[in-house]
């Protein structure tokens, strides 16, 4: 039985699993069989984009293979379905300018979608760190990273369709995401903060971000200059065996450099990023 929608509800759909919450905390979203995981994914194409899409659009970003002839009764069930959990005024039907339906999830003020505060503090960490502000850059740049979760083995978006169009959506967010993660950290080198701790914390990262070089050299070089060399030397082996465990993927040359110089104690490597 679906909840009223009348007060702020926060959508949340960068973790494992989409997830919807009314303003007492509450679950909308059951977890489990596989008609409510397609619900969860209606979800995630809807709080993507602040858009209202008709049946023709959104059955190829559901569906793989989307045949818009023999697909129209799955996404009005599917539709039916999702009415059952999520309030009613929530996903709401309204007419475009050419007569037809559309849908779209009913933003409110109050409510919290964690795809827009992600961009949002992503956006202002950005612009901060060109105008010089890493303060407000490391605040910022951790209030994005914090909007996303994952599962044990790392996996984030769980619920986002396996059709082209959001493919590509997902990879756009995980772009983000990855760039968000060395600007905080690169800012974190640059202002000095806690550069003893600040290796665990990178490794924590690197746990949903396995194939990023950019995490690793940063973990090795954070280690290196807390005077941690020998740890560093760890943490690059480290790297090397996590990149031999995910072909097709590649360490790259940097990692082979810094190591190097790491050997070789090169001075500079206390003041380069």
């Amino acid at each position: 039985m679906s909840i009223k929608g009348g007060g702020s509800m926060r959508f949340s759909i960068l973790g494992e699993s989409a997830t919807i919450k009314d303003d007492l905390g509450r679950d909308v979203l059951p977890e489990t069989r596989r008609r409510q995981h397609l619900v969860r994914s209606l979800v995630c194409v809807l709080a993507y984009q602040d858009w209202a899409l008709s049946a023709r659009q959104l059955k190829p970003l559901i569906w793989r293979d989307a045949d818009s002839r023999n697909l129209t009764s799955n996404l009005t069930s599917l539709i039916y379905d999702a009415r059952r959990l999520i309030p009613r005024d929530r996903l709401i039907s309204t007419l475009g300018r050419d007569g037809t339906t559309r849908y779209h999830l009913d933003r409110r003020a109050g409510d919290e979608v964690d795809v827009e505060l992600f961009r949002a503090a992503f956006t202002l960490g950005r612009q901060a760190r060109d105008a010089g502000d890493l303060h407000t850059a490391a605040s910022s740049y951790s209030r994005a990273l914090l909007l996303w979760s994952s599962d044990e083995a790392g996996v984030s978006l769980g619920d986002f369709p396996k059709t082209p169009i959001m493919l590509k959506n997902r990879e756009n967010l995980l772009s983000q995401r990855r760039q968000a993660s060395e600007a905080y950290i690169e800012v974190r080198l640059a202002l000095g903060h806690h550069i003893a701790d600040l290796a665990d914390e990178i490794h924590g990262l690197i746990q949903t971000q396995q194939t990023n070089t950019r995490l690793h050299h940063l973990r090795i070089l954070s280690l290196y200059r807390a005077g941690r060399r020998g740890e560093a030397l760890l943490a690059y082996e480290d790297a090397v065996k996590m990149f031999e465990r995910l072909p097709p993927t590649s360490l790259g040359h940097d990692l082979d450099r810094l190591r190097e110089r790491i050997v070789n104690d090169d001075p500079r490597l206390l003041h380069e990023g």
